[in-house]
């Protein structure tokens, strides 16, 4: 359970603020809620800290930060989409006029 992982990830952060391990299942948490804008908030958070990160843990939380930016972006850029395609439904009435 997903949102039982974020509440025992987020008590880990408040309880011991330096555990970076911690930090690293909060934002992996949000990843999979899906909750992009929170996701790249705790890991910009984690990252300007400097925490003492293990192996690889910085690295992919980088990564994880580059997706959850790309994603808010995709999900910007289809929200405009669909607004544009929704004001084309409404002059044209679903038809194209022949000159286009």
């Amino acid at each position: 359970d997903m949102e039982k992982a974020l509440k025992d990830a987020n008590e880990s952060v408040e309880i011991l603020p330096s555990y970076a391990r911690g930090h690293l299942r909060k934002a992996y948490a949000l990843r999979e809620l899906k909750e992009w804008p929170a996701c790249q908030k705790a890991i910009e958070h984690a990252l300007e800290v400097g925490l003492d990160f293990k192996d690889n843990d910085e690295k992919n939380l980088k990564a994880l930060l580059a997706k959850a930016i790309q994603y808010q972006e995709e999900a910007k850029m289809q929200e405009k989409l669909k607004t544009v395609m929704e004001n084309l439904l409404g002059k044209w009435n679903g038809a194209v006029p022949a000159e286009l």
